[in-house]
Parts: C-alpha cells; sequence; structure tokens
C-alpha cells in the first residue's frame, strides 16, 4: 500500500473530525470561561492540531514514509479483517507473534497485509492496534487519523497542565510552556506514532498513581491505572521503571516525613538504595517486559548502540557514550554522559535538519534556565514561598524521571535524529523541575489546590 500524497479522502474527512473537535473545544473553553487556567485553551488546541498536521506533512512529503504510516496501514488492514472475518480480528487484536518465520494466512488481497516489520515486533504492532480502533472512524484516512491523535495528545496533555497545576505552586504560565508549547514534545508526541501513545499513557499513569498516593481510592482510578500500565508494558515497557521508581523513592520520603533529622536520612539513604538493588535484580531476573527485561535489556541495549555506531544503513549524525563495554561499572559511569546527552543535546552546531536545530535551540534555552536555578540556589535572598509537601514530593519525582529515563534513551538511541523523539516526554518534567522555584505569588490566582 503506497502512501505518497495526501488525497481528497484525507482532506474531506481531516476537516470534518477538526469542526468535530473545534467545536468540543469552545464548548469545553465556554464552560469554563471564567477559570483562568482556562485562557489559552483554544490556542493549545490549535498549536497541537497544526503541529500534528505538520508531522504528517513531513512524513509524506519530505521523508516519504515512516513508522507513522506503517501504523496508519495495520490499523487499516486490521479493520478491512474486522469485516472479512471478525474472529481471525479478534485473533490478531489479540495475539502477537516475532517468530518471522510464521506466515499468518488470516490477510489475503482483500484485507491487504500488514508491515512485516510492524507486525513482528509486538511493541510497535500494538499501536496498530490502537489505530485500527481509531481508524474505523475516518474511513482509510491517514490525515484524518492524524488528526485524531493530534487531538487526544492535547485533551491529556491539558489534563496533565491542570494536574500539576493543582499539585504545585509552579506559575501556571510557566508550566503552560513546559506541558503544552515546547515545540519538539508537540511535534514527536502529536501524530500517529509510538511517542504519542506512549507519551499519553506516561501522563495517564502518572496522574493516576499520584491520585492513588495522595487522594481517596476509588474504582475509577484503579481501572485507569491498570489499564495504562498494561499498555505502557505493551508499547514501551521500560517507561515504567522511570515511573514507578521514583514513585517508590516518594513513598519512602513521605512515610518517614515526620521522623528525627538522623532517622530521616538513615531510613531515606537505606531505602532508595534497596529500591535501586530492587529494579537491578527484577531487570536481571525477571521476564515481563519482554525484549527490555532481564539481561535483555542490556543486551537489548548494546545491540542498539552498537548497531548504531557501526551500521551504515543508518543515516544521521551519530553521538557516542565512549562506553567499550556494558559491564555494569561502564553502565555506572556512563549515567552522566547518557543524561547529559538525553536533556541537552544535540547542540545546535550538532544539527543536520531543521527538526534538529529546533531541538539545538530547546537545548540552549534548557542551558540556560539550569544556569539560572543554579544562581538562584545559591542565593536565597528575597521572599521564598513555602511548597506543600505533595509539591515538594512531585518536584523530587520529575527529577528522578528525568535522570532514570534519561539514562535509557540516551543509552538506546545512538543517533541524534533517534534521541530528538525518544528523549520528548523527558523534556516537560525537566522543565517542571527548572521551573520549581518561580512560584505563584498569590495561589487563589490561579485556583492552586492541593489534593485532598
Amino acid at each position: 500500500m503506497n502512501y505518497k500524497e495526501f488525497t481528497l479522502i484525507d482532506l474531506l474527512f481531516s476537516t470534518v473530525w477538526i469542526l468535530i473537535f473545534t467545536v468540543i473545544v469552545v464548548y469545553i473553553r465556554q464552560k469554563n470561561r471564567n477559570n483562568p487556567l482556562y485562557k489559552h485553551f483554544i490556542k493549545a488546541y490549535v498549536y497541537k492540531i497544526l503541529m500534528g498536521f505538520l508531522f504528517a506533512f513531513i512524513y509524506v512529503y519530505v521523508y516519504g514514509g515512516g513508522d507513522t504510516l506503517a501504523y496508519w496501514q495495520g490499523g487499516d488492514v486490521l479493520n478491512n479483517l474486522l469485516l472479512h472475518s471478525p474472529e481471525d480480528y479478534l485473533s490478531e487484536m489479540w495475539n502477537s507473534y516475532t517468530d518471522k518465520t510464521y506466515v499468518p494466512s488470516c490477510y489475503n488481497r482483500q484485507t491487504g497485509f500488514p508491515p512485516y516489520w510492524i507486525y513482528f515486533e509486538p511493541n510497535s504492532w500494538f499501536i496498530s492496534k490502537i489505530s485500527s480502533f481509531f481508524s474505523f472512524f475516518t474511513f482509510g484516512s491517514y490525515l484524518a487519523l492524524n488528526i485524531i491523535y493530534s487531538f487526544i495528545s492535547f485533551i491529556v496533555s491539558y489534563r496533565f497542565y491542570l494536574f500539576v497545576n493543582r499539585i504545585t505552586t509552579i506559575k501556571s504560565n510557566l508550566l503552560l510552556i513546559a506541558i503544552l508549547f515546547i515545540p519538539s514534545v508537540s511535534f514527536w508526541c502529536g501524530g500517529v506514532s509510538k511517542d504519542t501513545v506512549v507519551y499519553c499513557l506516561c501522563l495517564i499513569s502518572i496522574m493516576s498513581v499520584w491520585k492513588l498516593i495522595y487522594s481517596k481510592i476509588s474504582l475509577k482510578t484503579i481501572i485507569i491505572t491498570l489499564f495504562s500500565i498494561y499498555c505502557l508494558i505493551q508499547s514501551r515497557p521500560f517507561i515504567l521503571i522511570a515511573i514507578l521508581l521514583p514513585l517508590i523513592i516518594i513513598l519512602i520520603f513521605r512515610l518517614n516525613r515526620n521522623s528525627a533529622f538522623i532517622i530521616k536520612i538513615i531510613t531515606r539513604t537505606l531505602g532508595i538504595t534497596i529500591s535501586f538493588l530492587i529494579v537491578g535484580l527484577f531487570l536481571r531476573y525477571s521476564d515481563m517486559l519482554g525484549e527490555f527485561s532481564t539481561t535483555n535489556l542490556i543486551q537489548t541495549a548494546e545491540t542498539t548502540y552498537s548497531d548504531f555506531q557501526k551500521n551504515e544503513i543508518y543515516s544521521g549524525k551519530r553521538y557516542d557514550l565512549g562506553i567499550e563495554d556494558f559491564s555494569n561499572n561502564s553502565l555506572i559511569k556512563a549515567i552522566p554522559s547518557a543524561v547529559f546527552t538525553s536533556i541537552y543535546r544535540p547542540f545546535l552546531w550538532e544539527a543536520e535538519s531543521v527538526l534538529m536545530l529546533l531541538n539545538g535551540l530547546e537545548s540552549i534555552f534548557l542551558i540556560f534556565m539550569t544556569i539560572q536555578l543554579l544562581r538562584s540556589t545559591r542565593n536565597k535572598k528575597g521572599k521564598t514561598i513555602i511548597q506543600t509537601d505533595v509539591s515538594r514530593d512531585f518536584i523530587v519525582f520529575c527529577l528522578f524521571f528525568v535522570i532514570i529515563l534519561g539514562f535509557f534513551v540516551g543509552l538506546t538511541s545512538g543517533l541524534f535524529g533517534v534521541l530528538s523523539r525518544l528523549k520528548a516526554p523527558i523534556l516537560p518534567f525537566f522543565m517542571i523541575f527548572l521551573f520549581h522555584r518561580i512560584n505563584r505569588i498569590d495561589e487563589t490566582e490561579t485556583g492552586f489546590k492541593e489534593i485532598q
């Protein structure tokens, strides 16, 4: 199935969906017209839709293809299979295959054939399964499916923006930039891609788990938590480690908050050490995370890193962390460089495309804000607003999330082009951490309310 340009069907159904979503957005804005947190709601929506359209345009007219079109094609083929044989459709939605010698007999010329480099990679084929559900309402239009993904990403991101406003004292305008207006995040996490699905699942998981810890436990929250975690395991499982490990650390801090100082130091140090040891043992001896579990995690990272470094098939500028072997000592030594690379690179002079140039400009801003944070930490003069325990806990969570996920991303990317895409979920949390000392003067101005 070749797709080289937007068709009349694309333009027609994408326009229909944009009109539907615009009506929904205007209704929500009017319903919350007295809430200052919705002041930029329509602007954020328009920005996200434009970024989604740009994503589709670049992949169709500049790159001439890519995984995004494979996900759409896989979803379209599954829809055809549903009409042809509902029983086979349900079987395909439930099962995944990694053995490339397996020949699926349910597909034919009527249904079409899925892209096999996606079909035999369960984490990627899962995205086609998700696309199958949404593409059923687009009549086979890739552009319309892209608009739907962009809208869902916008709604989830805005919910996260409101959530962070409730639990922190950071200025709302800064949170708006960090969560909704980072260009690379809006681009890479706004189209038909695994990155969009993973980013949305990541935000949903964090919000739901946080509610379970700090709010009243409800059946709805439990179901959302379990569903989002299940989907993360199916799509990009190592993200769970970056979420759950900081949460364990936060719980340790929370449980002994009122203890004596020496008790805090001992229990927190011991607790964090045990947490990392548990995760390490889990990665080495558990098989539930597929290719990103047990020794396979390290093997996958080593294979990917080596492949990107040496295989000339992969185009694009490479980076080198200086890892000679993947022993435990080498990996520990690589943590600072991997995290630094994930956050601040590519630099401007390392950019070889417009998209990477955008990352370079973002890196300059992040470096500047990091320097400002370090200066504000040293200079303790001026008015200090006392943060709530919930706000402080979330800032700590953001820092650990950035470090853990930054290590995974920096270690396994190898190419700046891949790095620019995989690092996107890190940036909002790092910017939240950078902005955490810039507090609201009057909490009532933005409707700040700690989770009860």
